[in-house]
């Protein structure tokens, strides 16, 4: 299986060409150092991950098969900014990834993206 960054980093060259920063896409290795990865118990399974995704964002992919997700959630004030991420269920764990093009002023949009992710799981 492949892992959720390198996934996440091919999602944002697929999904995301205007929300990537060309110095972020320059390898996965500098990508990394943007991305949030986060991991948190969850027993609901695959369609209660479905469900926990929809009530902060949308799906852009679902991978029944690998039990994955790829989705976008709105951030900012009037949701103009957005986040993409990958999540994963593993045995009664989700794991998942988060990614947000940051401006000169960083406001730490991958973490608010996570952070809202992690609160819709509970």
């Amino acid at each position: 299986m492949k892992d959720i960054i390198c996934e996440l980093y091919d999602t944002v060259k697929e999904y995301g060409a205007s929300r990537a920063n060309g110095k972020d896409m320059e390898s996965v290795d500098v990508f990394k150092n943007k991305c949030v990865e986060e991991t948190c118990n969850y027993t609901s399974g695959v369609i209660g991950l479905r469900d926990a995704i929809y009530t902060v964002g949308d799906i852009l992919e679902e991978d029944l098969e690998n039990k994955s997700y790829k989705g976008i959630i709105p951030l900012g004030n009037p949701n103009l900014k957005a986040a993409l991420f990958v999540a994963r269920v593993e045995q009664d764990t989700v794991h998942f990834c988060t990614y947000a093009k940051e401006g000169l002023i960083s406001q730490h949009m991958a973490k608010k993206a996570a952070d809202m992710l992690k609160n819709a799981l509970k």
